[in-house]
């Protein structure tokens, strides 16, 4: 994904993986019950570079 980006002359500013906000734990706690390893939500900022 970023490849392509980056080959149309984006530049990757940020990449992220915010976190679930607290409140979420007291709504859902079934959700939470252990540590999760997977990718929930991915965020990327992309800058186009003009020349």
């Amino acid at each position: 994904m970023t490849g392509a980006f980056t080959g149309a002359v984006f530049r990757l500013c940020v990449i992220s993986e915010p976190q679930p906000d607290a409140a979420a734990r007291a709504l859902f706690p079934e959700d939470f019950q252990g540590p999760s390893t997977r990718i929930g939500f991915l965020l990327c900022v992309f800058v186009l570079e003009v020349p």
